[in-house]
């Protein structure tokens, strides 16, 4: 199997804006939920704990999309997030040599950017 050699892609440092193209679980080291976003040609993701309550940072999030939580609902996040253009803010962190964008997990919120329809 061939691989290409690739090098980190990192937006600049500042708000940027993008779509929500997925949802990934994790369970190392904690259980987190990270969204994938699509901005400018480049996948970063902002993770969250998998904690669902009105005070989480998941919670927060799900707030600000309009989501009212109700005790003992489940809901789908995935589902209700994929898809969804949204804005936000990016800094810079390195490992191992290697810079990248890490969004920071609050400042992710619907893009006040509206599609204008086309009147035919």
């Amino acid at each position: 199997m061939k691989l290409k050699v690739t090098g980190s892609k990192a937006l600049e440092d500042g708000v940027h804006e993008g779509v929500i193209v997925e949802a990934q679980e994790r369970t190392e080291p904690y259980e987190y939920i990270d969204f994938i976003i699509e901005s400018e040609g480049t996948k970063v993701k902002a993770g969250y704990p998998a904690t669902l309550n009105p005070v989480s940072n998941l919670g927060k999030l799900l707030d600000r999309f309009g989501v009212e939580l109700k005790i003992d609902e489940e809901l789908e996040v995935d589902k209700i997030l994929i898809g969804k253009q949204v804005k936000f803010q990016t800094i810079t962190e390195s490992r191992d040599g290697m810079d990248f964008s890490k969004v920071i997990p609050t400042s992710v919120k619907p893009s006040p950017k509206v599609v204008e329809e086309k009147v035919e």
